[in-house]
């Protein structure tokens, strides 16, 4: 109670107690003299300029939304922040979980290849301590399950911001790891329409058509996306025979409608409404096949949102944001469920009030208050209801001309069947040159239970656990970016985790498993990055993240977090023009033990990618993709086979005008 009391006491205090510093920087300023405003006005439209000219190859400031819930300058937040875009990668992504196979700190665990179940994990999290959003709006359920990355697809993807680090100051509940924020397409200026297909191996084919265009004051777009393959692809089965999966096909259809109206006043409202439909064959374990299994899965989401800056007093903007999301499983296996599928039902109805305001040109003050009330209807454990409600404050403080910023912010949750929760942060920024800037980072999070964990039926092997409350969790990080003339940027993080009252399933009475808030884990590491752009033709990345990850339930027989490898790097190479281009990844990721004693391991692999873009006429381009070029036999999860060499080629067709 103490430090919940000091910490709303300091953000008060901030908000009150407006800096000094800044406003002797308001006075510097407003003695500069008119050839001094003149060369700075200069300089910014000569950054801007540069900034849109930069593309793929650019290493200019990047605007995220994500680390402080607002635009800002990456260099000007204190979290550590990657951004991906499908463009910068070598091969042409079907979903989400593809575009992120190679960001630091973050792995992907695929459960074989296609539309298999792929879960994130950052820093050593669990995939349920993962929050994934898409504009800002969650997907996470209160199933407690995580989300399958493997659902999004890349078609309609603009860019994706993952911020790494303890996040519920900021979201709420999941965010333990961290935050995946999927940002989709926008509306084009000028009215476009584009065509796209798609044909690969295993019988892979994909085809998509968008419109996009702003009237006036109205704008709207459309993307439109099917895809299916046979996914029979080839498996090495123990190291020697080679056999063929059965069973592993898909046929997935996607549709994103977005539009918006520009008021005469600074005021704007957007609607915004996606809708995914996804069948998958799903062929199981190589040692313990499921050949007549099928997922269908069919999840959809709605939001409204009302902008308007200046409202009631120059700098203080407001934003009003209501949402619907509807969700659908069921999953059929004769063998393993039964004659009857399994799956449940549900749906969300959310709204968000949120308020910014600039105090002073060095502070801006964040506030927003939101409930949520979510139901689902499963068929394992029944009808069940959450309402929750949620209360945000965040100040971003800057002096000496951004050199120094601080970002506290902290945010209170109630849950209708858990309780509460409250979780700080606290963030620094110091910047003492512009080729330099020290961050970090101190935070609390939470998870709160699944409807699975609570409510699952007594029966004679399993029983849910109503006492349950929710997992814990402190992180810190610190590190260094050094980034010269925009041609060289390097960043290196040391990071530490801390989490307990995991939920862990375990039998407390004779054969009868049931959760329990036992479980602590430890994972540190560091994290290293290095971005080179020479001449506009040349960009290297590079990055690699060390690991250690420890189940400390028990202090005195402390084991390594399965399914977590110690060491994972990325190289990648682009060298081209806008009409040509080409480029080249290698990733390889360590072993990591598979099983809770420690006694096996999955070896290490490394994957090769590459891929060649030429454009024709400024409105058609070709694509062509080799995935593991190698052919490297490897699993990401024990007994679930990957994909070895695979082909595809992409053509696209980008029309301007009516």
């Amino acid at each position: 109670m103490k430090f919940v009391i000091l910490s709303l006491a300091f953000l008060i205090a901030l908000v009150i107690l407006r800096p000094q510093f800044c406003i002797a920087e308001e006075k510097a300023k407003e003695t500069k003299t008119e050839s001094q405003k003149k060369s700075e006005n200069k300089s910014d439209k000569a950054e801007s300029k540069e900034e849109n000219k930069g593309g793929k190859y650019s290493l200019e400031k990047e605007i995220v939304v994500t680390a402080t819930r607002a635009k800002t300058d990456a260099s000007n937040v204190s979290a550590f922040v990657t951004v991906v875009r499908p463009g910068d990668l070598p091969g042409k992504p079907s979903t989400a979980a593809e575009m992120l196979q190679a960001v630091p700190g973050l792995r992907i665990a695929g459960y074989g290849g296609g539309m298999g179940l792929a879960s994130p994990s950052i820093r050593g999290s669990s995939s349920n301590q993962v929050l994934v959003m898409i504009d800002g709006v969650r997907l996470n359920s209160a199933r407690g399950d995580g989300v399958d990355l493997s659902d999004i697809p890349a078609e309609m993807i603009e860019k994706i911001e993952i911020v790494r680090g303890g996040s519920s100051a900021l979201y709420g509940s999941d965010a333990v790891g961290g935050v995946i924020n999927i940002i989709t397409k926008s509306s084009a200026q000028k009215p476009t329409t584009s065509l796209s297909f798609t044909g690969g191996s295993f019988d892979t084919y994909q085809g998509a058509v968008s419109r996009t265009e702003t009237l006036n004051k109205l704008n709207y777009g459309i993307w439109l996306s099917h895809g299916e393959s046979k996914g029979d692809f080839p498996y090495e089965f123990r190291g020697a025979e080679t056999k063929r999966i059965k069973n592993g096909g898909y046929k997935t259809s996607n549709m994103l409608f977005r539009c918006g109206y520009q008021f005469a006043t600074a005021a704007s409202i957007s609607l915004r409404h996606q809708f995914n439909s996804a069948d998958k064959r799903s062929p199981g374990r190589i040692e313990f096949s499921t050949p007549d299994a099928e997922q269908r899965n069919r999840w959809s989401l709605t939001s409204v949102s009302y902008d308007q800056s200046d409202v009631f007093a120059e700098g203080l903007s407001a934003s009003l944001a209501v949402n619907y999301r509807s969700d659908f499983l069921s999953f059929f296996d004769p063998i393993f469920v039964g004659k009857d599928a399994s799956g449940y039902t549900g749906c969300k109805v959310g709204s968000e009030l949120m308020l910014s305001a600039v105090m002073l040109p060095c502070q801006i003050l964040t506030f927003s208050a939101g409930v949520d009330n979510e139901a689902q209807d499963s068929v394992n454990s029944g009808l069940h209801r959450r309402t929750s409600s949620s209360v945000f404050l965040q100040d971003h403080i800057s002096f000496f001309d951004n050199r120094i910023i601080f970002i506290p912010a902290a945010r209170y949750d109630r849950y209708s069947d858990v309780g509460d929760s409250f979780n700080p942060k606290i963030g620094v920024c110091l910047k003492p040159n512009p080729f330099i800037s020290l961050k970090a980072n101190a935070s609390k999070s939470f998870r709160v239970p699944g409807f699975d964990d609570l409510y699952w039926p007594r029966s004679g092997f399993a029983e849910g656990n109503p006492d349950l409350r929710p997992e814990k969790g402190r992180s810190y990080d610190a590190g260094i970016a050094l980034n010269f003339d925009n041609i060289f940027r390097i960043e290196v993080a040391y990071f530490l985790n801390q989490v307990e009252e995991l939920i862990q399933w375990q039998p407390v009475r004779g054969f009868v498993w049931s959760p329990t808030n036992v479980g602590k884990a430890e994972m540190q590491g560091y994290e290293a990055t290095v971005r080179i752009r020479a001449f506009e033709l040349l960009r290297v990345n590079f990055s690699h993240t060390y690991l250690d990850a420890r189940d400390i339930t028990d202090e005195d027989d402390v084991k390594k977090l399965i399914r977590r490898p110690r060491n994972r790097t990325t190289a990648q190479i682009a060298v081209g023009t806008d009409w040509l281009s080409g480029t080249i990844q290698a990733t390889h990721t360590g072993k990591c033990f598979t099983t809770v004693a420690n006694t096996r391991t999955l070896p290490a692999y490394t994957l090769v990618d590459c891929g060649v873009s030429a454009s024709f006429k400024e409105f058609i381009s070709l694509r062509l993709s080799v995935q593991n070029a190698f052919d490297k036999s490897y699993q990401m999860v024990p007994d679930y086979a990957m994909p070895g060499r695979s082909y595809s080629l992409t053509a696209t067709m980008r029309f301007e005008g009516r």
